[in-house]
């Protein structure tokens, strides 16, 4: 039941309310009517019924009139903590009578926190930065960009320069970006599937084309879709680097690999 139907009915549902798994009490906020209710009462789900009461009004419903130099509506917009703290300054200057800024022995965190965000897919593979203070503390407007180092073998690292953060992300091998870079750039698709509009989600996710934990034998997140960022490819290990990848196995445990085999 929403608003409208409360306006046009006079009636609305109360909210159990619970403190710490207690009962309180049933409540809810004020609500819309249609006209100055003449009688008020309460049903309960289980069937009950409360005496049906007549409603007075509100106590002091018409305020008396404003005396002379009467001040309102200081709060007039979201204050932030350094808003906060800075208005409790200067109330404190302006009404030296009324107001005592009094310093409190133990400093909280306040109503803040550091700043965190993921640069990629949370679900696939992402980087994490935090920021290591406040915004207040010199941290507003950091900027964080990644960047492919353009070279094979290199580890992930971080530069801080000019209130940017620089993240190179790692690569393997083949110089492939392993943090975001899961499906390889070969087309297998079919019919409007081969559409160039969709080339950029073609390709293998090269980690759901081996031979054990894939789709093909009922595991569940690869997919057969091609156009699906898990894609798995049309059979097990159909893909030269999945392939590659199981042979170095049984390959690094018999010894040095013959000098004509493909690394």
């Amino acid at each position: 039941m929403d608003g409208l139907v409360w306006a046009s009915t006079g009636s609305y549902p109360l909210y159990r309310f619970e403190d710490a798994g207690e009962y309180q009490y049933h409540v809810e906020v004020p609500q819309r009517l249609p006209a100055k209710p003449v009688k008020v009462s309460a049903t309960s789900s289980l069937g009950g019924q409360s005496r049906a009461i007549t409603p007075t009004a509100w106590p002091n419903a018409t305020p008396p009139p404003r005396p002379t130099g009467y001040q309102k509506d200081f709060i007039d917009a979201y204050l932030t903590p350094t808003d906060i703290r800075a208005r409790i300054q200067r109330l404190g200057r302006q009404y030296d009578d009324l107001v005592d800024v009094i310093d409190l022995p133990r400093r909280t965190q306040g109503y803040r926190r550091t700043a965190a965000a993921y640069l990629g897919d949370p679900a696939a593979a992402a980087v994490v930065v935090e920021s290591v203070k406040f915004g207040d503390q010199a941290m507003n407007g950091v900027q964080v960009r990644t960047v492919d180092p353009g070279r094979a073998n290199r580890p992930l690292g971080a530069t801080y320069r000019d209130r940017v953060l620089t993240v190179s992300l790692a690569t393997d091998a083949g110089g492939n970006d392993f943090n975001f870079q899961r499906k390889n750039l070969v087309n297998h698709c079919t019919g409007a599937a081969r559409d160039p509009a969709l080339r950029n989600s073609w390709g293998v996710d090269i980690n759901r084309n081996y031979t054990v934990g894939s789709y093909f034998d009922g595991y569940v997140g690869g997919s057969p879709n091609c156009l699906r960022p898990r894609a798995g490819s049309r059979s097990p290990a159909r893909r030269s680097t999945s392939r590659s990848t199981s042979w170095t196995a049984p390959a690094a445990s018999s010894g040095p690999s013959p000098p004509n085999a493909a690394r």
